[in-house]
């Protein structure tokens, strides 16, 4: 199992995920949208030499799934999309759906994981990876057909904010 996970090639993996989601996008969003989130992924993905991992991410990271007790994260719960995948996986999550809306908390997160572990390499791959995860919120909304009802704020913003990066 060990050689198993440590042959895992990341960068196809970010592919296949990538190729997934522009799959159940096709048809709900503008196919000059989906080719510009196409273009910009190839081309910069391939600029990444490393990433972090592999290893367990949670994939789903957002306030709801962090527990807090006296100002400090005490648990992290619901692991349903747990997988194997880098690290900067997480943390283009956490950028998205917490940083984004909550500045300050940036820097205490990046100096309570780097007191933990060494911080990867966030300013190359966030940006590519923040394309793949917007691509995969709105992909997530359409395979679930809640995209123009119960997700429909979350795949209405993603679809914005993929916009305005490309």
């Amino acid at each position: 199992m060990k050689n198993e996970v440590e042959n895992i090639d990341l960068r196809k993996k970010i592919l296949d995920n990538f190729y997934e989601s522009l799959s159940e996008c096709r048809g709900y969003v503008e196919s000059e949208l989906l080719e510009k989130a196409k273009d910009y992924i190839l081309h910069n993905l391939e600029k990444i030499n490393s990433f972090d991992g592999p290893c367990i991410v949670h994939r789903d990271y957002r306030p709801g799934n962090v527990i807090f007790k006296n100002g400090s994260i005490k648990a992290v719960i619901d692991f349903e999309n747990a997988m194997i995948s880098c690290s900067e996986e997480d943390f283009s999550a956490i950028n998205l759906l917490v940083w984004d809306k909550y500045p300050k908390t940036k820097n205490s997160f990046l100096k309570g994981y780097s007191s933990k572990r060494k911080l990867p390499d966030l300013e190359r791959t966030l940006p590519v990876l923040r394309v793949v995860k917007i691509l995969g919120a709105i992909g997530f909304t359409i395979a679930r057909k809640t995209y123009n009802n119960k997700h429909k704020y979350i795949f209405d913003s993603n679809l914005n904010l993929l916009k305005d990066l490309l």
